[in-house]
Formats: C-alpha cells, sequence, structure tokens
C-alpha cells in the first residue's frame, strides 16, 4: 500500500512522540491525581444545637449523646437532625446496644424526601449478638439533594433501647467542573485538533471519520460512566430522559473516562486516515460484540435488557451506544491486524516434522502441569466428581452423572485402597494418567497446525497459552467430569478438522481410532451426542454437494460410533440405579416459566397452574427462583415424586410457547441473564477467577471422603491462586481466560468463513459452537461455569491457528 507524506519517517516519530507523553501523562494521572469532583465543605460532629427536642420521640440528650429509652413493641425512637442546603451529605453513625442486640435505621424525613439515596431511601447499621457493648457503625451516602434543605431522621428498632454517641454528618457542594475536568477536555480538544489538521494537510480529510470518533468517545462515556444504567431505570417521557442526561453532563462522573477515552479516539481516527479498510465480517461481528456487551452490561447492572423494549427513547440511547461500540471494537480490531501482520511478516514457517512437534511440545505441556498436580495432592476434586467418586465407594452408583465418568473416578479410587493401600494414591494416579492423555491431546492438536504451514511464532505462542494460562493448566489437572469430555470433544473437532482439510482417504487404522474417540465422547456426557448429530447433518449436506469418498467414510464412522455408543450405554446403565433427567432436559424452560410466573401470574389460568404444579411446587417458585441459577427451579422444587407422561410434557411445552408468544421479552431475560457470563467479558467465572479455577475442597459439602490433604501445602497453594489471579488480570492473557471472548473469537471466525465461502472450516466452527448453544439452553450459570464451555476454550488454540494461516498466508489486500 503507497504511503502518503502524511507517514514519512520524521512526522512518524513526532507522531510516536507525542503519543508516548499523552500515555505517559494518562497513567500519572490515574496513578497519583485523584479527581476533585466536590468541595467539603460542612465536617461537624453531633452538635446538640442541631437536634430538634420538639421533633425527637422517645429521646433524650445526655451529654454529647442521645440515649434512645425503651419503648413500647410497637413503637420506635427518633431523632431529627436539620441539616442544611448541602449539595451532598454522608453520615456516620457510632452507636452501643443496651440489652446486647442493637439496629439503628437512618432515613430522610420531611421535605427531603427527594434526595437520592444508594440504600433504597434507609440505611441500616446493626448487630444482633452482642453481649459485651460492642460497637455498632456504618456509613449512608444520602447523594444529591434535589431540594435543598430538610431533615435527617435516626430510629432504632421497636421497643430495643440504644445510645448513640456519635453522628458525624460531612457536607460538599457540587461543582460542575473540577480543575482535572478541564485538563482532560482540553488535552481531547489538542488530541482532536491535531488529528485534524494533519489529515487536512495531507488531502485526507474525511469528515465522516471524526464523527465516528466522537460518536465512539460519546458512546463509551455514556457507557462507562453509568447513564445507561441511569436512562434504563428513569421514566419513559423523553422530559425524564433528558433530565437524566443534563445531571450526567453536570456532574463530574462521565470526565473520569476521558482518561483512557480519548487515547482511543486519537488511535481509531489515526487508524481511519491510514484507511485500513475493514472486510464485511469484521464490521458485522464488531456490531454482534456490541450488542453481546451491552446487553451483559445491563444484565449486570440492572437484570434485565430486553424488558425494557417498552422505552422507545432508551433504545434510541442503545443503538447510539452500540454504533459506537462497534467503532471501537473495529478501531482494535485494525491494531490486532497491524501486530499480526507484523508478527507474519518478520517470522518464518514453522519447519518440523509433525512426529517431532507432537513429541517436543506434549513433553512441555506436560512438565509444566505437574506443578498443580504436585503441590494440589492428592488431587483438586470439583463436588460434583466428589459426590461421583463417593457413589462409587458407597456402593450407590446412580445414572443421574454420565456411569462411565463415575465408575472411572471412583474405581481408580478404589483401585489405589486395594493396591496400594492409599485412597490418596489412587486419586492422584487418576489426576496423573488424565493430566498426561490432556497433555497428548493438545500436543496433537498444535502438531496439526504443521500440516497448514503454521508461523513459527504461532507454534511457540500456542505451546505456552496451553502449558501456563490457567484455564488450561489448572482445569486439565483436576479431577471434574467435565475436564476428560472436553479434551475428548476436542480431539474429535481436530480429527473432523484433519478429516476435511488434509486426509483425502480414512485409513482403517485411523477411523477405528476416531470411532473409538466418537464413542468415548458419547459416553462421558450426553452433551457429545450434540457434537455428533451436528457433524452427521453437516456430513449429509456435504455428501449430497460433492458425493466424495471421505465424506461417505466420515458418515460411516459417525452413525457406527453413534450406535455403539447406545448399546454400550445401555448395558452399563441397566446395571446401575436409573434416575430421571427429565428436570435437567427441560431446566431452562422451567427458568422462563418460573420468571414469567413471578412477572405474569394473573396470566395463567387455573388449569394452566395445576399443570405447572405437577413439574415444580407452585406455591414456592417466587421463594426459589433465581436469575443467576437454575438450580432452584429444576432442583429445589422440582416434583421428584411424580411421573411425567408424554402427553403432559408436550402440554408443559404448549404453555412455554403460549407465554413466550405473549412475552418474548421476559423468556429472553429469564435464559440470557443466567448465562450472559458466557459472552459478556466482564464477569468472574469462580469467585475472582476468569478461569474458573479451584483448588479443590476436602470437605465437599455432603460428601464422606477418605482422602487426607496436608497442612504444610496449604500455603503453597494459597500463593499459587494468588499468582493465577495475577496472571488472569494480565491485560494480554486475559483473553485466553476469559470464557466470553472464546465465544467472541469462534462468532468473529465462523462470520469470516462464512464471508469467504470455506464451507468445510465454517462447519467445523459450528459444531464447535454447540458447546456455546449448550451453555444458553442447560443447567449452567455464569458465575461458575466455566466448566461447561470448555470445548470452546480448548479448541479456539487451533481454531485461531488455523485462520491466522488462512487470513494472512495469503499476500495482503490491505483489508482485515
Amino acid at each position: 500500500m503507497k504511503k502518503s507524506s502524511y507517514f514519512k519517517e520524521r512526522r512518524k516519530k513526532k507522531f510516536c512522540i507525542m503519543l508516548f507523553l499523552i500515555l505517559v501523562f494518562n497513567i500519572a494521572i490515574s496513578l497519583w491525581i485523584n479527581p476533585v469532583k466536590n468541595l467539603l465543605i460542612s465536617d461537624d460532629f453531633l452538635d446538640i444545637n442541631s437536634l430538634n427536642p420538639d421533633n425527637s420521640d422517645y429521646v433524650y440528650f445526655e451529654g454529647n449523646q442521645i440515649i434512645f429509652k425503651e419503648t413500647v413493641e410497637t413503637r420506635v425512637a427518633y431523632a431529627y437532625l436539620d441539616v442544611d442546603a448541602y449539595d451532598y451529605l454522608q453520615v456516620d453513625i457510632a452507636a452501643y446496644p443496651v440489652n446486647g442486640q442493637c439496629r439503628v435505621y437512618v432515613d430522610i424525613s420531611g421535605n427531603n424526601s427527594e434526595w437520592d439515596t444508594s440504600e433504597n431511601f434507609y440505611s441500616v447499621f446493626y448487630s444482633d449478638i452482642d453481649n459485651n457493648n460492642t460497637l455498632v457503625s456504618g456509613s449512608l451516602d444520602l447523594g444529591k439533594n434535589h431540594s435543598g434543605i430538610g431533615t435527617i431522621r435516626i430510629m432504632n428498632d421497636a421497643g430495643v433501647p440504644l445510645i448513640v454517641r456519635s453522628v458525624h454528618i460531612s457536607g460538599w457542594k457540587f461543582y460542575k467542573l473540577s480543575n482535572y475536568s478541564i485538563v482532560m477536555l482540553m488535552l481531547l480538544s489538542v488530541i482532536i485538533i491535531f488529528a485534524l489538521q494533519k489529515a487536512a494537510l495531507n488531502s485526507h480529510f474525511v469528515p465522516f471519520h471524526f464523527i465516528e470518533a466522537i460518536v465512539a468517545f460519546a458512546s463509551v462515556n455514556a457507557f462507562f460512566g453509568g447513564l445507561l444504567n441511569d436512562l434504563a431505570t428513569s421514566s419513559n417521557s423523553l422530559t425524564a430522559m433528558i433530565n437524566v442526561v443534563n445531571k450526567f453532563i453536570a456532574s463530574d462522573l462521565q470526565y473520569t473516562w476521558v482518561i483512557t477515552a480519548f487515547c482511543i479516539v486519537f488511535l481509531y481516527a489515526f487508524l481511519q486516515i491510514r484507511k485500513v479498510a475493514l472486510h464485511n465480517y469484521s464490521t458485522v461481528s464488531s456490531y454482534v460484540f456490541s450488542f453481546l456487551i451491552l446487553s451483559g452490561y445491563m444484565y449486570d447492572k440492572t437484570n434485565i435488557f430486553f424488558e425494557l423494549y417498552y422505552q422507545k427513547y432508551f433504545w434510541l440511547i442503545c443503538l447510539f451506544i452500540i454504533t459506537g461500540l462497534a467503532w471501537l471494537i473495529q478501531c482494535v480490531m485494525r491494531i490486532i491486524h497491524i501486530f499480526i501482520n507484523y508478527l507474519i511478516t518478520h517470522s518464518d514457517v514453522f519447519y518440523c516434522s509433525r512426529k517431532k512437534c507432537f513429541f517436543i511440545v506434549w513433553a512441555i505441556i506436560t512438565f509444566a502441569w505437574l506443578p498443580h498436580l504436585i503441590i494440589r495432592y492428592p488431587a483438586a476434586i470439583h463436588w460434583d466428581s466428589a459426590v461421583q467418586i463417593e457413589q462409587v465407594l458407597k456402593d450407590s452408583v446412580s445414572t443421574f452423572w454420565p456411569v462411565v465418568s463415575t465408575l472411572l473416578m471412583g474405581k481408580a479410587v478404589e483401585g489405589g485402597n486395594l493396591i496400594f493401600g492409599s485412597y490418596n494414591l489412587g486419586i492422584f494416579l487418576y489426576s496423573l494418567i488424565q493430566t498426561v492423555i490432556c497433555s497428548a491431546i493438545f500436543a496433537y492438536g498444535i502438531s496439526l497446525l504443521t500440516e497448514f504451514k503454521i508461523n513459527r511464532i504461532y507454534i511457540w505462542i500456542a505451546t505456552f497459552i496451553c502449558s501456563f494460562v490457567p484455564v488450561f493448566s489448572a482445569f486439565t489437572t483436576s479431577v471434574s467430569k467435565d475436564v476428560p469430555f472436553s479434551n475428548l470433544a476436542m480431539l474429535f473437532l481436530l480429527m473432523l478438522l484433519e478429516t476435511l482439510k488434509v486426509k483425502n482417504n480414512i485409513s482403517i487404522k485411523y477411523g477405528a481410532t476416531y470411532v473409538i474417540v466418537t464413542i468415548l465422547v458419547m459416553l462421558f456426557s450426553n452433551k457429545g451426542l450434540f457434537y455428533v448429530l451436528a457433524s452427521v447433518i453437516g456430513t449429509v449436506v456435504f455428501l449430497i454437494r460433492k458425493k466424495e469418498k471421505r465424506y461417505w467414510q466420515l458418515l460411516v464412522i459417525l452413525i457406527i460410533s453413534y450406535l455403539s455408543s447406545q448399546l454400550v450405554q445401555t448395558g452399563i446403565n441397566s446395571h446401575y440405579e436409573k434416575t430421571s433427567t427429565l428436570n435437567v432436559t427441560l431446566c431452562q424452560p422451567l427458568q422462563d416459566i418460573g420468571y414469567y410466573t413471578i412477572k405474569y401470574e394473573d396470566e395463567w389460568s387455573e388449569e394452566d397452574k395445576k399443570l405447572i404444579d405437577k413439574f415444580l411446587i407452585y406455591e414456592e417458585i417466587a421463594d426459589s427462583y433465581r436469575m443467576d441459577m437454575a438450580d432452584g427451579m429444576f432442583v429445589d422444587i422440582w416434583r421428584y415424586e411424580n411421573k411425567h407422561s408424554i402427553k403432559e410434557i408436550c402440554q408443559l411445552v404448549a404453555l412455554w410457547c403460549k407465554g413466550f408468544i405473549k412475552h418474548p421479552d421476559c423468556y429472553m431475560d429469564a435464559t440470557l441473564r443466567c448465562n450472559f457470563g458466557f459472552y459478556y467479558p466482564d464477569t468472574k467465572q469462580w469467585g475472582n477467577y476468569n478461569s474458573g479455577y479451584y483448588i479443590g475442597d476436602p470437605n465437599v459439602p455432603n460428601t464422606e471422603l477418605p482422602f487426607t490433604y496436608s497442612e504444610s501445602l496449604q500455603t503453597v497453594i494459597t500463593k499459587l491462586s494468588k499468582i493465577i489471579l495475577y496472571l488472569e488480570n494480565l491485560p494480554v492473557l486475559y483473553l485466553f481466560n476469559s470464557i466470553a471472548i472464546s465465544v467472541w473469537i469462534q462468532i468473529f471466525v465462523f462470520l469470516y468463513m462464512l464471508c469467504r465461502k470455506k464451507w468445510e472450516e465454517m462447519f467445523c466452527v459450528l459444531v464447535s459452537l454447540v458447546s456455546f448453544a449448550l451453555c444458553l439452553i442447560g443447567p449452567t450459570y455464569y458465575c461458575g461455569g466455566a466448566r461447561y464451555a470448555l470445548v470452546s476454550v480448548f479448541f479456539n488454540i487451533f481454531l485461531v491457528g488455523y485462520w491466522i494461516n488462512d487470513r494472512y498466508g495469503e499476500k495482503n489486500t490491505g483489508t482485515i
């Protein structure tokens, strides 16, 4: 691509120096300078003169104390404090109990009912168990006062005496722009003027590009500054929404985001001037990702998104923000394009035999994973797996979990005790064998990349990620039923890609291996059936279109595998207690019906309620329903004692459809709120972790496992957790730990394959996306469900490698 005079070496150097200085200033402000949002004008402790004795009931004043007398059971004691016309107040209270218990309430009284409080109009500071006169303290942020003057009311529980010994009132005046905000706006103006001037001088001035930059800046400010959240809770009137926007502009809140926004805007304008064009698949995917970010943010903040459609003006704001975020994502895509293109042009193809590559990578990954096993001796055990092991030890195996998975873990523990006299050694050897096999599968995938002449830098990056990124290393060395299944499903996908793109003919040996892998995928989890079914459908389509021999061979492999797995599973299950999994199958429809019942109970007829009551305890739906987890519906109040006929199941499905037709927004929110963490990156998948890392709990609830854990290793385990938490927060590694980013990658690559009409590769991506689809409709939950999406996470390492080779192995066309 021909370079303009704007990008001559000297001007490029000036640009880089200016950008560097801006970033340094940026970091300095972020780390050491706190923005001044308001001015403290009052900082007073309780003054008796500020109390209003005439309006205080059942209290008296003694020195600098308020004594709340004991009252009758139904009466409370009040003390009122008059406040001046401050814009912003905070109240801190210290109180002591009289009879071993105290509760202190603070709220707003009289004309001050228009205060904005963050505690739903009142705050509670209390101590239920207190025999030693322990201090009870708390802080209430009253927020901004619209009326200008009023009274704060302090009260106790009905009939419970207490002593308030300290009331600290802090008041501020609110200012529209601080010095910090003015400096930020000046910097932003200088950057925009600089970009406009350079563009105009070099005949690259395209006003639309800078309109894009301004919209992107405004949208990210409105999004992260909380404006969108405020609009969602405002009324439907345009006037109310305009008032919310005015308050937002008048406050300092949005200016704190200038620190990050102005650099992105400048980079965006710079890249637009360079005319690095985006391909259709990049543009479409940026809008898809923008919508996912917006909806995930709203579920995180307000629990609903589609139900806000009635606020028509709110949706206009959403469209504005989606557009701005999409343009910012496109800017990031351009940066990634430049970075990858640089790496490709400065690195050679990985020249190494596939066999040699396999053994080298296998050794590296295995030795990198071993420390996880050693310091968590005997094993890190997920609670599902703990219950499965306990079933084997107590000879009470059921079909609730896949029997093959249950027997494999349980018999390993029993075998360790019989052979070595140690349950610990049994589960440790199971973990060790699992680790070696899983590392071999990853090595197989990386060695497969050599068939596509992948760049050697990516080979080593992929090896590093598989070896050290926690979502790979910590999970694959843990005892969880999802680990062997996810690795086998990944191997199934790798062999599918190899069959379609590398092999012209499937040998008997390879075909037999593929049959074994496919059978194991279906035996280790019921979800494996969906991967095989999707593969059969795609293979039949290819067979109709091309009629090639390898498609016939692949179809035969899949059919033989399916029939064999069903035969084996039926034979194994016949020896154990059969457990109905209907509640698991219907978990998401039950979640939708539960939410619908809470929102629109009056729309159910008596017959509808009776039908629901056959499956769920209808009276307990409101108490058991949780938006972030489906367990309350399909576990806690499921009627296990009832036998459900096919007719009743069909009636329930018809009832679900009836509710969906009336209120599809309700169903969409119930489904996505429970699972939005699978596509919204700003969520933690297990406590503080993105990777879903867990160290294993020897005292798993409801189990009596015979394992013993060394106390001396607990310190090391704690340090490992801190290291993993640190690695997960690194800017680059974060992308590989976040489950949501994995889904983004697959959507992006799918659109790329669709645009380039690469049907076989697109077919492989579709099969891998089965994992994401099952997460949305299955018994998953966003805050601890990383293990459900491991198939997509693992397969992405190889999918991205193939995409880079396909996209950048060709001559650069200037588009991405």
